[in-house]
């Protein structure tokens, strides 16, 4: 994303350099954050009655962005994330060998959800289930709040930012059949994306941004950026 100049260049060494009007101008500058949600993750037995409601949830997300505009300078933006689907694990880790079964051939994702759900220490009790009605209660569930984000971004208005929606990259992912799913997750609890899937959620994320909305979101190139590079070589200005 570009960055103001001075946010990227006085971070390396030089931050004490900074004079007080320089600062005082980064103060107001107009802002770009992402927000994106995890309602869903529970290890109760329980799960559904756990679950984050409708009602309850767009009263959050409000309560959030009350708190934003009270904060973010003029003329910013804020962009919602869609829930994850994640119903797609199951079906497809399931009856894979999970690492600590490779030696005897005796353990499987399968039985690691069991386990899980039978301590409650499971990272998403509702998805990672053999009960594949209770995934699909949590997947209407996923959609119905994505649903209330879209509703908010689409009708909700605030002084200091602008609002905009996305879908969730990892469900884009799947549908494109951009990664084999055992090489999107963690091989530990295979619920969250890994190393290698990262720089992919990244690029569907960038795109969604620079061609579903409007310009602005992303702001102008810096025109800095060669002289960043000039100074930081491959670091990339990190």
């Amino acid at each position: 994303m570009a960055l103001p100049v001075m946010t990227e260049l006085f971070m390396h060494k030089q931050f004490r350099e900074i004079k007080p009007q320089t600062i005082q101008q980064l103060l107001y500058m107009p802002c770009r954050g992402m927000m994106f949600v995890t309602s869903l993750y529970f290890s109760f037995k329980g799960t559904i009655s756990h679950m984050t409601t409708p009602v309850e949830f767009r009263k959050n997300v409000m309560q959030a962005l009350d708190i934003l505009n009270t904060k973010l300078p003029k003329n910013s933006h804020v962009v919602l994330m869609g829930l994850v689907n994640a119903d797609f694990i199951y079906d497809n880790m399931a009856n894979k060998l999970h690492p600590i079964g490779l030696l005897n051939k005796n353990v499987r994702y399968r039985d690691m959800y069991n386990w899980f759900n039978c301590l409650q220490i499971g990272p998403c009790t509702g998805w990672l289930n053999s009960n594949k009605t209770l995934r699909k209660v949590t997947t209407l569930r996923a959609n119905e709040l994505t649903d209330v984000l879209k509703d908010i971004a689409r009708n909700e208005k605030f002084e200091f930012f602008k609002l905009h929606f996305i879908g969730n990259p990892i469900n884009f992912v799947m549908e494109q059949n951009k990664i084999n799913v055992p090489d999107l997750l963690e091989a530990v609890d295979s619920l969250h994306p890994n190393q290698k899937a990262q720089p992919i959620l990244a690029d569907v994320v960038w795109t969604s941004l620079a061609n579903n909305l409007p310009m602005e979101v992303l702001g102008p190139i810096n025109r800095n950026n060669k002289l960043i590079k000039t100074l930081f070589e491959d670091q990339g200005g990190h």
